[in-house]
């Protein structure tokens, strides 16, 4: 098998971008939207970008669009901060610990393993063989 020619170039610049992936998913902080109901643990939690939410707010709204059982049910917005620090008002709020984290654990284990495999890149780069003069 043959490589491509510029192996090393490409292996590079794949290694950068998993690099700057993972620096994003654990330094952009992250709000999460869930619904609270009768039995105090969160439901339909989703992720939001912090940028432009606007903030914690608690809601009254109906579980029942969430397959769950009809009544009246709490919407929170939560921030919860990045991948490794928490909000500052995570602790305050009874659910934030356990939906925050049911957002935040996906984010630190898929940036872990992309930062693992951008420095694997970068580190492996400089074994693969060269280009030669007549492959250019």
């Amino acid at each position: 098998m043959r490589l491509p020619v510029r192996a090393r170039l490409w292996t590079r610049l794949l290694a950068v971008a998993a690099l700057l992936a993972a620096a994003y998913f654990t330094l952009i902080p992250r709000t999460a939207l869930y619904y609270v109901g009768d039995d105090g643990h969160p439901a339909g939690v989703e992720a939001l970008y912090s940028w432009g939410t606007g903030g914690d707010q608690t809601i009254l709204g109906d579980l029942s669009d969430l397959g769950g059982p009809a009544g009246a049910a709490e919407s929170v917005r939560l921030g919860c901060g990045t991948a490794f620090t928490s909000g500052p008002h995570e602790t305050a709020e009874r659910t934030g610990p356990e939906a925050c984290a049911a957002i935040e654990a996906p984010r630190r284990i898929g940036a872990l393993l992309l930062l693992v495999l951008g420095v694997a890149g970068l580190a492996g780069a400089g074994r693969l063989p060269a280009p030669r003069f007549e492959d250019l």
